[in-house]
């Protein structure tokens, strides 16, 4: 495996990324971001992901990439993550092209 860049930093997510974690899930993420130049989302034992998640991914990717800052999600080993993203119908949003 690669390592990662000396400005990326990676921020490991587990359980349950739904809207009654949101903001501490958003500190974490704001937190990582600004001490980075780009961010990198692990994803592990992850139990639920409801759309409140996608939509925050989505908001802070747009943000970090006003200031030329970077999220990238480490997603294609998660199956969760993947599966909400298309349940959502949000594949464009994260660059993804899947062909289901």
């Amino acid at each position: 495996a690669l390592s990662p860049s000396v400005n990326t930093t990676q921020l490991l997510l587990e359980g349950q990324l739904v809207v009654r974690n949101a903001g501490i899930i958003k500190k974490e993420l704001l937190s990582s971001l600004n001490n980075s130049q780009n961010l990198e989302l692990i994803f592990k034992n992850i139990i639920r992901v409801d759309l409140s998640f996608l939509q925050l991914i989505i908001a802070l990717r747009k943000s970090a990439g006003n200031t030329g800052k970077e999220i990238s999600l480490n997603a294609a080993s998660n199956q969760q993550v993947i599966s909400a993203i298309i349940t959502s119908g949000l594949e464009n949003n994260f660059g993804m092209n899947i062909n289901a």
